[in-house]
């Protein structure tokens, strides 16, 4: 388990029956539903405050209870666990019925939903037994290693410090 970061989620489960992940974005926690039936990220659009660096993508996708949901952009959104950077490909779309729900059922204020795409990506583990979201440190390296090569030489950093 070397390569794993483990990050406990047993009392928040407890509470809620759920699995959220709590991660840094710039100085901010935010916290996302960990969703295994879910093919992708979704973020709140209301958290991009630079929508020029997701593309435009116009599309909807179904959610649960048969509910279209309308897509407006899509980009890779970049936040911190630990001292790891992740970096994965979220849709930003209209999530306040979501948000309130959460809110008005646990009093939680989540950011998104991260789905199975992501879980692939960093070779995640729901151990539901020992109540732990495993990730892949090596992967985390490796994309942080391969953004870190990409920089622009103009001295701007795009990476969190």
């Amino acid at each position: 388990m070397d390569d794993k970061i483990a990050l406990d989620f047993k009392s928040v489960f407890e509470a809620t029956g759920f699995v959220l992940l709590d991660v840094m974005f710039k100085s901010t926690e935010l916290t996302f539903l960990i969703d295994s039936g879910s093919d992708v990220n979704l973020i709140d659009i209301d958290l991009i405050k630079n929508k020029d660096k997701f593309e435009k993508k116009e599309g909807s996708y179904v959610s649960l209870g048969g509910r279209q949901n309308v897509v407006k952009f899509q980009g890779n959104f970049t936040f911190n666990i630990d001292e790891f950077e992740y970096s994965d490909v979220f849709t930003a779309t209209d999530m306040s019925n979501f948000k309130e729900s959460m809110k008005n059922m646990f009093g939680l204020d989540a950011a998104g939903i991260i789905g199975s795409h992501f879980r692939r990506k960093f070779n995640a583990i729901i151990d539901y037994h020992n109540c732990r979201f495993l990730l892949d440190a090596v992967q985390a390296k490796n994309e942080e290693k391969a953004e870190n090569e990409m920089q622009p030489t103009d001295g701007k950093v795009k990476k969190n410090s």
